[in-house]
């Protein structure tokens, strides 16, 4: 979609294409309450004002894990999830960021800075009483795990898994691996009004021609129809969910995966002293976060993959200063 992009604004005179830009880029529509509680899901009001989506399934009494989605995802999880999460004694906590799904933007078209996650998070866990959560990322979703890890008091922060993470840009050299139609879109996403314009038809196709972005996504959907339908079609409603309210989440947020993270990584180390695991997976083959970004999530943080291996496999952290156990 991207590459035909200029060709079919060529064809439009200048003042006519920045005026047709102009007018895409709109404030979204405030949610409401019933909006949240029509597509089934529950929210917290934050002291701004702003609702925050959010969906609790899986075992009621289950190790509590929160998940953190990547771009242009949301927190639905469908039938599939839950009963994949119920059998395996996992309480799936996962929470729309703001401009996603049904959790609010924040006022005046301004970028969300990552620092406000952690607080976001935090009203969650007091609103569903929880105290002590294992943290999930994936994709852009991975420095949103990081800076819960690195923010939430340590006493709240179990063990923390983040797969194929992307990282920020300030650290990416010449030849990363990423897709050049990924690149472009980067790129284009930091023009205002052309990033509304962009992100606006992007709200407004079909979710696997929406994905055809990022190649390696496009392989992941359709191999995993074939393998693995249910969940699949669970990734696919997530997509379509995040922008069934605005597109404004695919402008917004960008400044969480461009700029340099407010913390450091390194420091995260201090976790794995006082008993907590982080694993961090990674794909050869993605081209939308490619080895590049993974690696440099390695070098930052020297994982324990084996004991969070064990962890995954056993339901048992048998290390001698972890006080998150699952029996």
């Amino acid at each position: 979609m991207l590459s035909r992009l200029p060709a079919r604004m060529a064809a439009v005179p200048a003042g006519l294409s920045f005026a047709y830009c102009a007018s895409c880029r709109r404030p979204a529509p405030k949610v409401t309450a019933i909006d949240i509680e029509r597509a089934g899901h529950k929210f917290v009001e934050l002291p701004d004002g702003r609702k925050l989506e959010y969906v609790v399934c899986g075992d009621p009494d289950g190790v509590p894990v929160v998940f953190t989605h990547g771009y242009l995802s949301s927190c639905r999880a469908s039938e599939a999830r839950a009963e994949l999460c119920r059998k395996n004694g996992i309480k799936w906590i996962a929470v729309s960021q703001p401009g996603f799904g049904l959790s609010d933007v924040y006022p005046d078209f301004r970028q969300r800075p990552l620092t406000d996650w952690p607080q976001d998070v935090l009203a969650v866990l007091d609103h569903e009483q929880i105290d002590k959560v294992h943290l999930m990322g994936t994709s852009a979703g991975c420095v949103h795990a990081a800076a819960l890890a690195y923010y939430l008091p340590r006493s709240r922060v179990g063990n923390v898994l983040v797969n194929t993470p992307t990282c920020p840009e300030d650290v990416l050299g010449g030849d990363t691996g990423m897709a050049i139609r990924f690149k472009l879109m980067k790129f284009v996403f930091k023009i205002p009004y052309l990033a509304d314009f962009v992100a606006d038809r992007l709200a407004a196709m079909d979710c696997k021609a929406r994905i055809s972005a990022a190649p390696d996504c496009k392989r992941a959907i359709l191999r995993g129809e074939k393998e693995f339908p249910e969940l699949t079609a669970d990734a696919l409603a997530c997509m379509d969910h995040s922008v069934s309210f605005t597109y404004r989440g695919i402008v917004d947020n960008l400044d969480t995966i461009v700029k340099p993270l407010p913390f450091s990584l390194q420091k995260l180390q201090e976790l794995v002293e006082t008993g907590s695991a982080i694993g961090i997976t990674t794909a050869p083959d993605d081209t939308t976060n490619p080895p590049f970004m993974q690696e440099w999530f390695h070098r930052q943080i020297p994982d324990n993959f084996e004991r969070m291996l064990r962890f995954l496999l056993n339901g048992k952290d048998d290390h001698p200063a972890a006080s998150f156990i699952v029996e």
